[in-house]
């Protein structure tokens, strides 16, 4: 079945195009959910069920952006012994392989998507344990981006497997933990990370298969990891998460035991975490206060008074227990909470790109109003160089920040009389304005909003410009 992005739509195509959130319902509780890479299969993902009984689903769907609705074909849906915990397609951005789709349960299973006479046929059964038909069951893993016929998994009996999955062989079988794994992550094409109910994170180098790293424990002994995100821009930086723990530690791998950066916003436990993959400083988790929040982390490191806040949040209508940022796809992320898939458009690279463009029309202000043969006298400094630490701390560039110094520098000890205080007052105002018409934005989701207040806040300083310049040649 599937469901449009709004219900009281008229359904027309230019309505159905401007849409930001589509929704899809299943028959049954979703958990395991991806994103497909191809750039021939954009919008289409793979959603698994959570069923007690035997035996379970997979269903293969995919957005039809012409009308605004989310599909699944009858062909591409099938069975699953146990409850997947999770899904990943292929890493081919190239469409240079066979469509593969990879699933993990008992055991990890790859399946071969065959689109000329559609169908989901299994190509492998893979098991670790060659002592058994049995092994113990699998609670995640990740498939290798840079050499993609490596998948490593993890299992509760403590171990990691690197499986090659062209050969269908194991390459590696370690013991990771002192108990359960819980999560695996590639950071590379020989070094992947671990989580486990013993509380640690361990970095693993499979040229040296005999030592690990643990770059982190939880501060209270025996309290389980359950999660781990590493960021492919930029793999200093991993993302775990606690059990039944409200926050997210984000961890530098350079200085291991001490988080980076704690992420303490959501109101229940966080379930999900994702790292944009077009971004090394987003990030975006997810729990059961039903929220997804997106988070700017390029002032990590720095001290936040009160911690850091999201940039962006939204509020599902049940608890999140599943989220994925699409890496063919970065404006996108889909969340699964109940029976329901929610593919949701995130704005954030538009917004920094507003506030790029008022920290430049701010710094042309300033450079225009320093070359007239006169400047402000008198005029509350403090909130003329507010405007500009707005502009500069929203765009969060450290080149920004630098080159803005001189200017502000400059305004201290150049300014002079020439009666213009009543327009800083208009500039302070109309700044405050627009950030606060941003966080509307943010909250609301509604591009029009913010290209207003963008185009309201841009006009106001060319304005300001113009009679700055008149005035102090007046003046002169």
């Amino acid at each position: 079945m599937g469901a449009s992005s709004d219900p009281n739509q008229d359904g027309s195509d230019e309505q159905q195009k401007r849409s930001e959130i589509y929704t899809y319902e299943a028959p049954w509780h979703i958990y395991a959910m991806n994103w497909s890479v191809r750039r021939d299969k954009k919008y289409r993902l793979a959603i698994a069920s959570l069923l007690e009984q035997y035996p379970n689903r997979v269903e293969i769907v995919q957005l039809d952006d012409s009308n605004g609705e989310i599909r699944s074909d009858p062909n591409l849906s099938f069975e699953h012994p146990y409850p997947p915990t999770k899904t990943i397609f292929i890493p081919d951005k190239e469409c240079q392989k066979p469509d593969l789709l990879a699933t993990s349960s008992d055991f990890l299973r790859v399946w071969r998507i065959n689109d000329e006479q559609p169908r989901v046929e299994l190509k492998s059964l893979l098991n670790g344990n060659k002592n058994s038909e049995f092994c113990g069951p699998l609670t995640s893993f990740d498939w290798n981006e840079a050499e993609p016929r490596r998948i490593g998994t993890s299992s509760i009996d403590t171990t990691c497997t690197i499986w090659d999955i062209e050969k269908e062989t194991v390459d590696t079988q370690l013991i990771a933990h002192d108990k359960e794994v819980y999560d695996i992550a590639w950071g590379g094409v020989g070094v992947f990370a671990s989580v486990s109910a013993d509380g640690s994170v361990r970095v693993f180098d499979l040229r040296d298969k005999e030592h690990s790293t643990i770059i982190y424990e939880s501060s209270e002994p025996d309290t389980p990891l359950v999660r781990l995100g590493w960021n492919k821009q930029d793999p200093r930086y991993m993302a775990t998460i606690i059990m039944d723990s409200a926050k997210v530690v984000v961890l530098d791998i350079r200085f291991p035991t001490l988080p980076v950066v704690e992420l303490q916003r959501h109101h229940a436990s966080v379930n999900a975490v994702a790292w944009a993959p077009h971004s090394s400083c987003h990030i975006c988790t997810a729990g059961d206060d039903s929220q997804a929040l997106i988070w700017d982390l390029s002032s990590m490191g720095q001290p936040v008074e009160g911690g850091l806040d999201p940039i962006l949040a939204y509020t599902a209508g049940a608890e999140i227990e599943q989220l994925q940022w699409s890496s063919s796809q970065p404006d996108w992320v889909a969340i699964a909470f109940s029976t329901k898939l929610q593919i949701l458009r995130i704005l954030v690279e538009e917004a920094r790109s507003y506030g790029l463009l008022c920290f430049i029309v701010y710094m042309i202000s300033c450079i225009m109003v320093f070359m007239s043969s006169e400047v402000i006298l008198n005029s509350r400094i403090q909130d003329f160089l507010s405007c500009g630490a707005a502009s500069v701390n929203f765009v969060s560039s450290d080149i920004a920040k630098l080159l803005s110094l001189p200017f502000l520098t400059i305004s201290v000890f150049l300014s002079t009389d020439v009666g213009l205080e009543m327009l800083h007052y208009v500039i302070e105002g109309t700044t405050i304005m627009f950030f606060r018409a941003m966080e509307g934005c943010v909250g609301s989701s509604r591009t029009g909003f913010m290209q207003l207040a963008a185009f309201n806040f841009v006009t106001i300083n060319i304005i300001y410009c113009a009679i700055s310049v008149i005035a102090a040649g007046n003046c002169g």
